[in-house]
């Protein structure tokens, strides 16, 4: 699992995220889209629509099958519901069900216009279809993020790939990151008009 060095067992979960956890996922609404909204995909019936702790469950279904050592639902909990999360799913359509279902998800930490990317993953079944390039590419385009920084496994070689057809970088490496074995390439990506002072 995608993950930077954070101490999240060090606070606790707010009354928020108990309230919001304990409430239905917020209603996904396909009606009133256009050809110009970026979250709208007419070809696949799919929007993209800003998660909170309302779609642990949801979330952590999809982690559980994608990484052998997926989060607790707390550990989720405390992502969705953090003040700097920036957190985005993508939801499809389902015209037997009628209820839209949660096909990838994004994660991320977004400090100063630097977006810290946790975790992103896609439902098994709905894979090679472009989703988590889907995401990424809203995410990366919302006018406050300015760079954007991950760790992939360095024998992840898809990933990898993904990564850098949408312009992302290697920076550099983190040794023994993966479980203490595996290494792991950093990656950026930044904004093209992107310049250090206009951060700090």
């Amino acid at each position: 699992m995608s993950s930077r060095d954070t101490d999240h067992d060090s606070e606790p979960q707010s009354e928020v995220t108990d309230t919001l956890s304990s409430q239905k996922p917020k209603r996904v609404s396909f009606a009133a889209r256009t050809v110009n909204d970026p979250t709208w995909d007419p070809v696949h019936s799919t929007v993209i629509q800003k998660l909170d702790c309302r779609h642990v469950d949801l979330v952590r279904k999809i982690a559980l099958l994608s990484f052998p050592d997926a989060w607790e639902s707390k550990d989720f909990a405390y992502f969705l519901s953090h003040p700097s999360g920036h957190s985005y799913g993508l939801f499809q359509k389902n015209f037997d069900s009628r209820k839209p279902e949660l096909q990838a998800y994004f994660i991320g930490f977004l400090v100063k216009g630097d977006l810290d990317i946790i975790s992103i993953a896609t439902r098994t079944d709905q894979r090679r279809k472009g989703y988590a390039e889907s995401v990424m590419r809203y995410v990366r385009s919302l006018p406050n993020v300015r760079r954007v920084f991950l760790e992939v496994d360095m024998e992840n070689t898809a990933a990898i790939k993904l990564y850098t057809k949408i312009g992302f970088e290697i920076v550099g490496q983190r040794k023994k990151y993966y479980e203490n074995k595996r290494d792991a390439y950093v990656m950026r990506w930044q904004h093209a008009k992107y310049t250090p002072s206009k951060l700090n």
